[in-house]
C-alpha cells in the first residue's frame, strides 16, 4: 500500500513533467503493476485471515463441545451437577472472549507494522547534517553573508563549484546569473546548511554556518522557492508557517511583499 501510495503521489506531483516528455502511458502502467502488487497482497492477507479467524472459532466450538460432552458424562455418572457443566460453561465463554480479542490484535498489529516499515525505515535514517557539539546560536542577524573560497561536489569527481568568493552586504540585493546546472540554487541550499561545502567557509555576520546551530540559522533565512508548494491548510496559514506566533496583522502586511493580493 505504502509504494502505491508513493508512486501516485509522484505522478500528482509531477503530472506536469509526465506530461512534457508524454510518459502518461508509462506511468499508467506503473501504477496498474503497483495496484496489481497490492492487490495481491491484500488477497494473501485475507486468504489468512479466511484461515485464521475460523480457526479460533473452531477452537472454541471443540472445547465447548468437550466441555459439554464431557461434563454430561461425568452429570450421568453422578460425579457432576449440571447446574456445574452451566457454570463452568459460562467461564469458558468469557475466557474465550479476550482470546478471541488477542487474535484480532495480533491480526492487526500485522497489518500495521507492513505499513509502519517504510516510515520507520525514514525515521531511523540519521541526518548527514547536524550541530556540532560546541554549536552556538545565531542571535540578532544583520543578513551579511561571505563565501570565503567555497568549493562543493556532489560526487568527489564532478565539482559544482569550485574556489567561489563573494560577500553580500545588508540590505544589498545580489544577483546570481547563468545557465541551467552551474550551481545558483546550490549556492542558496549550502546558507541554508542542506548541504555541507567540500572547501571554504560560508559567514552570516562574521559567523561560520558550522559553527552555529541548524535552527537558529535556518530560521534567519526566507527562501522564496521556484516551485511553489502548500500545505493543507489556509492560506494565512501558509503565509505565517515559518513564523506561528504572527498576528494576523503581520500576515496581511507580508502579502503586499509576496505580491499576494
Amino acid at each position: 500500500m505504502g509504494e502505491l501510495n508513493g508512486k501516485l503521489q509522484d505522478n500528482l506531483s509531477g503530472i506536469h513533467e509526465i506530461q512534457s516528455f508524454g510518459r502518461e502511458e508509462y506511468e499508467t502502467e506503473k501504477v496498474d503493476e503497483r495496484n496489481f502488487e497490492h492487490i495481491r497482497a491484500m488477497l494473501q492477507a485475507l486468504k489468512i485471515s479466511a484461515i485464521f479467524h475460523p480457526s479460533v472459532e473452531f477452537i472454541s466450538s471443540l472445547g465447548t463441545i468437550l466441555v459439554v460432552g464431557f461434563g454430561g458424562y461425568l452429570a450421568y455418572r453422578d460425579g457432576l451437577r449440571v447446574e456445574d457443566i452451566v457454570a463452568f460453561l459460562l467461564y469458558l465463554s468469557l475466557f474465550y472472549g479476550p482470546v478471541t480479542g488477542l487474535a484480532n490484535l495480533l491480526e492487526n498489529m500485522q497489518q500495521s507494522m507492513a505499513g509502519a516499515e517504510r516510515v520507520l525505515a525514514v525515521l531511523d535514517t540519521p541526518c548527514e547534517i547536524q550541530d556540532k557539539p560546541s554549536a552556538v546560536p545565531l542571535k540578532e542577524v544583520r543578513g551579511d553573508i561571505a563565501f570565503d573560497h567555497v568549493s562543493f561536489s556532489y560526487s568527489s569527481d564532478i565539482p559544482v563549484l569550485r574556489d567561489v568568493s563573494f560577500h553580500c552586504e545588508p540590505g544589498r540585493m545580489l544577483a546570481l546569473v547563468g545557465p541551467t546546472g552551474v550551481g545558483k540554487t546550490t549556492l542558496t541550499q549550502l546558507i541554508s546548511r542542506f548541504y555541507e561545502p567540500t572547501a571554504g567557509r560560508i559567514l552570516i555576520d562574521g559567523h561560520d554556518i558550522s559553527q552555529v546551530t541548524l535552527e537558529s540559522l535556518r530560521q534567519c533565512i526566507s527562501p522564496v522557492l521556484q516551485d511553489t508548494f502548500l500545505f493543507n491548510g489556509t492560506i494565512a496559514e501558509n503565509i505565517g508557517y515559518a513564523v506561528p506566533e504572527a498576528t494576523m496583522e503581520e500576515i496581511r502586511e507580508a502579502c503586499p511583499g509576496s505580491q499576494y493580493p
